[in-house]
């Protein structure tokens, strides 16, 4: 359900694309007294589909597509996407270290995500913090 959302944009484009080409080409086709007129609009209509499709294809494997995809997962199944997270000091130290299913929001030097238990973390990083944030496997719980 979540990677849905990621869809919506194609999604609405195709219900739009196919009203258009059914509406315009049913409206013409019927206005039309020609068979080879005819033939040539539901061809046209062929086309446009095709062509609709084809784009439709590239926008899809796109890597920009790829990961606006994975941005409403991590937005809207957040149980679904594993982090390790590390603040590290400017000599390499680190600072904080935890790990779980959270989508982390970072704004004026503050890092904020609700943690599995429900609970609003917050981190405040300083000039000379560097944070690291890794999307790993999801551990296997059913021990």
């Amino acid at each position: 359900m979540a990677s849905l959302a990621a869809y919506t944009g194609v999604i609405i484009f195709w219900i739009i694309l196919l009203g258009v080409v059914i509406v315009v080409g049913g409206g013409l086709i019927m206005g039309v007294k020609t068979k080879p007129l005819k033939a040539g609009i539901a061809v046209a209509g062929i086309l446009i589909i095709a062509i609709a499709g084809f784009f439709t294809m590239m926008h899809i494997n796109s890597a920009s597509f790829q990961r606006a995809k994975r941005q409403a997962v991590t937005e809207y199944d957040t149980d679904s996407v594993y982090r390790e997270m590390k603040v590290v000091g400017r000599d390499g130290d680190v600072i904080y270290e935890t790990e779980g299913s959270y989508d982390i929001e970072y704004t004026e030097n503050r890092l904020r995500w609700i943690d599995e238990n429900g609970m609003v973390q917050l981190v405040y990083l300083g000039d000379s913090a560097t944070v690291i944030v890794n999307e790993v496997e999801m551990p296997d719980t059913a021990e």
